[in-house]
């Protein structure tokens, strides 16, 4: 039986650090990228206030995603004194368990009547011994560190899944983690609890549910200098059906970014068969809404900086099989090829070769026959038939590169509108005599309307380099006003084409913990079709809301 050609080779840890790329906005919120009272007694950043974010959301970006290169390249990096207390903890559970001496290179063990001490990379860790073998009691008839692995398949290829579980029993995948704090769900975005069961159960075993099991550190101090900790199990039930899906979304957005930064790849073993790179993910008309397209992160061209504010989630979740990459009509716009048109360009090539180009070829063969007896017509006939042969080539040719480029042009209609996805707004233009118009804006958070006319310059640029578009119109088709600046009487009866937005924070307490923690919601005045016309009503609903920043169209007349 003929094995599955493995087109990539992907382990859960890569996942994660493309998740925490993606969520680089999350990141670079957390309260480890501010200026701490302690940093700047210490004379850290003296360009910058206590609570000053230390990188901005660029930056933030730019770092994750060098993390994650890094990553895949497998670059030596300085040891890391928390992760190696983590894994010297999980070796010393293992010895236990298995009654064995420790199996992992370079790190020294040494088993103490109330202590046990390990050595690794320079450091030196000091656990409870009673605590350790709390942990490996209740881990007790596991098969500790089980290699797995499976195939799935994507649109992008054929992807094997593969890694190291660290205990499996009683139908049970169990994931030791060890943190100095904790919080509620704190590893819900990290996908071995998707990959080992995927894998377990696609190799015939039996999953009902992942845990994280987490080790809460207590101690490693003056006073306490042994490590204990508080266990803290963190629970996922298993649906094989529901994880699929879910990895299956991921691998394609993941896949289409390694394919975008291959050159910067250069440990190619995640690249399984380099010999032909795997499909860039495509898009499709959205089924409820007529000639409606999306540009965004999708697209395996575009430049750098404008995937950065393309929103994945909502173009994955919108977009599907054989997708439409749309422009105007008239400007080379393309789409993806379904599989049967595919097969079909393939046959049509076979007739060709087969049927027109023989026949083609024999042509000039018969002419050459004729020569002694028509010297004239020979030199007519060979010409017309070498020119047959030139057309039928260039067809061959053109057929044979749509294969290659996966993409057929296509047109719009002057009523079709283009989607362009930006961070997380969308921003809706409509053709208007040939120019591409900004309609109007699906949604914008208030604290960040400065960025919007750049990120709408950003996407025209792609648009007009990438797609050949050139017409937009270049004044703002919009304007940003704050509510208690404008009268009643000039703003009844606009267009506001987004809809407003704030955000909230909140304190709840832990009741486990004791520990009061901050939430940021948006909150939206809830308009649904947009634009709308600004009534008395509307007006006082935006009001009342606390909404201080709107999007109204301009006005035909300026003042």
């Amino acid at each position: 039986m003929n094995q599955p050609r493995i087109d990539f080779k992907i382990y859960p840890s890569l996942l994660d650090k493309f998740q925490e790329f993606l969520d680089y906005q999350i990141a670079a919120e957390e309260l480890w990228n501010k200026v701490s009272e302690k940093a700047k007694e210490q004379g850290q950043y003296p360009d910058a206030e206590v609570g000053d974010y230390i990188l901005t959301p660029d930056e933030m970006a730019d770092k994750l995603e060098q993390e994650l290169i890094d990553t895949i390249n497998r670059v030596p990096h300085e040891p890391w004194e928390a992760a190696d207390k983590g894994t010297c903890f999980n070796e010393v559970v293992d010895m236990i368990l298995a009654d064995r001496e420790c199996a992992t290179e370079d790190m020294e063990v040494e088993m103490g009547e109330d202590t046990i001490t390990a050595r690794y990379h320079g450091f030196t860790f000091t656990y409870d011994r009673a605590f350790c073998e709390e942990v490996a009691q209740g881990l007790a008839g596991s098969v500790s560190q089980l290699f797995t692995k499976a195939t799935i398949e994507t649109k992008a290829g054929t992807v094997e899944l593969y890694g190291y579980i660290d205990e499996y029993r009683l139908n049970q995948v169990i994931d030791l983690k060890t943190t100095g704090s904790y919080d509620f769900l704190k590893f819900e975005r990290k996908w071995q609890r998707h990959i080992y069961p995927y894998c377990l159960v696609e190799s015939g075993h039996e999953v009902e549910g992942f845990e994280y099991r987490v080790i809460k550190w207590k101690g490693g101090t003056k006073t306490q200098p042994a490590l204990s900790g508080e266990v803290i199990p963190e629970y996922y039930t298993y649906n094989h059906e529901e994880s699929t899906e879910a990895l299956r979304a991921m691998l394609e957005q993941f896949i289409w970014w390694l394919n975008s930064r291959r050159e910067q790849i250069t440990d190619t073993k995640i690249f399984a068969a380099d010999e032909q790179a795997a499909a860039p993910a495509t898009v499709e008309v959205a089924t409820d809404v007529d000639s409606d397209f999306i540009i965004g992160e999708q697209f395996s061209y575009l430049p750098n900086n404008l995937g950065r504010y393309a929103t994945m989630e909502e173009a994955m979740q919108t977009l599907a099989k054989a997708g439409i990459f749309a422009t105007a009509e008239g400007t080379g716009a393309t789409r993806a090829l379904s599989d049967e048109e595919l097969q079909e360009l393939r046959t049509s090539i076979t007739d060709i070769v087969e049927n027109e180009r023989i026949d083609a070829a024999n042509e000039v063969a018969a002419a050459l026959a004729f020569e002694k007896r028509m010297k004239a017509e020979i030199k007519r006939r060979e010409e017309q038939a070498q020119a047959a042969l030139v057309e039928i080539d260039e067809r061959i040719m053109e057929k044979a590169q749509m294969i290659k480029d996966n993409r057929k042009s296509v047109s719009l209609a002057g009523t079709d509108t283009i989607r362009v996805s930006v961070s997380d707004k969308n921003l809706y233009y409509h053709l208007e005599d040939g120019t591409l118009v900004l309609a109007y804006v699906g949604y914008a958070s208030n604290d960040d309307m400065s960025g919007l006319f750049f990120q709408a310059e950003v996407n025209e640029k792609s648009m007009r380099d990438l797609f050949g578009i050139e017409d937009f119109k270049k004044e703002k088709t919009f304007d940003v006003v704050k509510v208690a600046d404008m009268a009643e009487e000039e703003l009844i009866g606009r267009q506001i084409i987004c809809d407003p937005q704030r955000i909230e924070f909140e304190d709840f307490l832990d009741e486990d913990s004791g520990t009061v923690h901050t939430t940021k919601r948006t909150v939206s005045c809830g308009l649904k079709k947009l634009p709308v016309k600004i009534t008395k009503k509307l007006l006082q609903t935006i009001k009342d809301g606390g909404f201080q920043t709107i999007l109204i169209a301009k006005s035909d007349k300026e003042d």
